[in-house]
């Protein structure tokens, strides 16, 4: 199944807010886009990191690394959204993550981007045959 979003927790999934269903849909286009041009994997976002920290928390507590990588990110996308935010998602945007917290968050993104597998979008179709197309002239 294509465009499927992976969830840390099946029973929360249904409270992902809908400000975030549709950043994790702007970031799959973009996302999208780059990897034709690069021709890599459509990497996972942060608003699909974002989502799956969110239902995993709410079944049970994080642990702090995967903790920090949720404010973190999060802090992140609030920003973007010009949200106002706590005065501690602000520290922790402005000292970022650890060593060990990067390469958390790079072992969640190739897991959920394993588990979700290939994003399709008709817009992603057209520039792959004009790509080929370019490439064939």
């Amino acid at each position: 199944m294509a465009n499927k979003i992976i969830v840390g927790n099946i029973g929360w999934a249904e409270n992902i807010p809908k400000w975030l269903m549709e950043e994790i849909k702007s970031e799959r286009i973009v996302n999208g886009l780059i990897s034709i041009g690069t021709e890599k994997e459509n990497p996972v976002g942060d608003a699909e990191i974002v989502a799956y920290l969110f239902t995993a928390n709410l079944g049970r507590p994080l642990d702090r690394s995967l903790g920090e990588i949720y404010v973190y990110l999060t802090s992140k996308l609030m920003k973007k959204k010009k949200i106002d935010l706590p005065d501690e998602f602000k520290k922790k945007l402005s000292t970022g993550l650890s060593k060990n917290e990067e390469e958390e968050l790079q072992r969640l993104r190739t897991k959920l981007c394993r588990a979700r597998g290939k994003i399709e979008h008709p817009l992603f179709d057209v520039l792959k045959a004009l790509k080929k197309t370019a490439k064939k002239c």
